[in-house]
């Protein structure tokens, strides 16, 4: 069948661990090549619904691995809910077969994700989706000729990707109309759930950022954080804050609560009196 269609081959990572071949037929099918590697290798830890997504994500890359498709589009093709599709994502960023990172415009509101298969997202790179310039928040202005656009996504996206509303959860560095209690209640009512374990976190220390640079610095701040935190319960959250206020002696942050959250507590017991730094 493969020698009938006339095909175009798009190489992934190095062409090393897989390869999309499109048709240059109307549907424009997308047929997936692995390498022996890949078969003998990943394909033993891929497997349910973590092959399915990550499938997913490989068939929309461009030649570079990059990609930014919506959630809803991952539940669409592949059949899994919102919860399965996270804990997948997870799993193959801590095995290093995905990558992503979220993109803000100039002003800092955030926007799409931007996904990557097998390498990491490249630092100062500014790309332009759908004719805005967006980035990481480690990305840089790029020097003057330098091209931002990204790759050739054309011909190997089947599905034009659903817009993510644009949601300000990071505020511009100006002073006017800034207020801290109307910013927290944005982000507990945010789509994404790190978002949501942040304002809970900053609730719970009842911080009261009193501009918008220490709003936002507070953000990048916590972010990482956050994103490892997002598949526990809020109950499970606040039960480990509570157990840190009581039996801890020091300045505890979300990043304390991540390392304490898989802990069991009751058989700890109280550690003030360690010196805990």
């Amino acid at each position: 069948m493969e020698e009938q269609l006339n095909k175009q081959e798009i190489t992934i990572v190095y062409g090393k661990e897989i390869q999309l071949t499109v048709s240059n037929d109307k549907k424009k099918e997308v047929y997936v090549k692995f390498s022996t590697t890949f078969r003998k290798r990943q394909l033993k830890e891929l497997k349910g619904v973590k092959l399915s997504v990550f499938l997913c994500y490989a068939l929309h890359s461009d030649e570079n691995g990059y990609c930014w498709i919506d959630n809803k589009l991952v539940q669409k093709e592949t059949g899994y809910g919102e919860n399965q599709i996270m804990e997948a994502k997870q799993f193959l960023r801590h095995k290093g077969y995905l990558f992503y990172e979220r993109l803000y415009n100039e002003k800092g509101q955030m926007k799409d994700w931007i996904y990557r298969i097998f390498q990491s997202i490249e630092e100062g790179k500014i790309w332009v989706i759908r004719n805005e310039e967006v980035h990481t928040l480690t990305s840089k202005k790029p020097y003057l000729g330098e091209n931002p656009n990204l790759g050739k996504m054309g011909g190997v996206i089947e599905e034009k990707p659903i817009n993510i509303k644009e949601e300000p959860i990071t505020v511009s560095k100006t002073n006017k109309d800034y207020n801290y209690q109307n910013s927290l209640s944005l982000m507990e009512q945010d789509r994404n759930k790190h978002i949501q374990v942040i304002a809970l976190y900053w609730k719970y220390k009842n911080y009261n950022l009193e501009n918008p640079e220490q709003y936002n610095s507070a953000l990048r701040r916590d972010l990482r954080s956050a994103r490892q935190l997002i598949g526990y319960s809020k109950d499970k959250l606040l039960e480990v804050m509570d157990w840190l206020e009581s039996n801890t002696d020091i300045k505890w942050t979300l990043e304390t609560v991540n390392k304490f959250v898989n802990e069991d507590l009751d058989n700890i017991g109280s550690m003030r009196k360690n010196g805990i730094r």
